[in-house]
């Protein structure tokens, strides 16, 4: 089994469902981790051959410049397009967290995560 990771990925997005923060922004830091099965026979040191972050990242990265409300809909959505992306994934999960969330006297960050495991 192999993993590939994004960790604490930075954005600053305009998600929210006050109109300050679609208006204003805020920042986000974005996990991403994907499974897949390698074939020992398919190992090669070919890009092709594998999934890349850099494709992963272009994801998240389009997927976090689409302002929407719910934090619960950015990590479905990354979840959704990256299970697209790669139909040979057995699941991807993403957590995203506000690290600077407009609640009064909070001092933290909120973040949610989902998964996605895939059935073949």
């Amino acid at each position: 089994m192999t993993r590939i990771l994004l960790e604490d990925v930075r954005f600053y997005s305009r998600h929210g469902v006050f109109e300050h923060e679609t208006r204003d922004g805020n920042e986000f830091s974005v996990d991403v981790e994907v499974t897949y099965d390698e074939n020992a026979s398919e190992m090669s040191d070919d890009i092709d051959d594998t999934i890349s972050y850099v494709t992963l990242y272009e994801i998240v990265k389009k997927v976090m410049d689409e302002p929407v409300l719910l934090l619960e809909t950015v990590a479905m959505k990354i979840t959704g397009e990256i299970a697209s992306r790669f139909p040979r994934i057995e699941s991807v999960s993403c957590k995203v967290t506000k690290l600077s969330p407009p609640i009064a006297g909070f001092i933290g960050r909120a973040a949610v995560e989902h998964s996605r495991h895939i059935k073949r």
